[in-house]
């Protein structure tokens, strides 16, 4: 066999293991939170419409 032959079945055999691994196990998905609001200049709870909110 030709050595381009032989590299291709190598790479070929690497893929096909390399890409058939299973995970077992899925992550779960956290839900987002809200902490520490900041409202209007300084934090001082004023906000002003337009300006603070994004």
């Amino acid at each position: 066999m030709k050595p381009i032959k032989i590299i291709l079945a190598c790479m070929l055999l690497s893929a096909l293991l390399v890409s058939c691994k299973k995970d077992g196990e899925t992550p779960e998905a956290i839900a987002p939170k809200v902490e520490n609001v900041e409202i209007g200049y300084a934090n001082n709870k004023q906000a002003i419409r337009g300006r603070d909110f994004h």
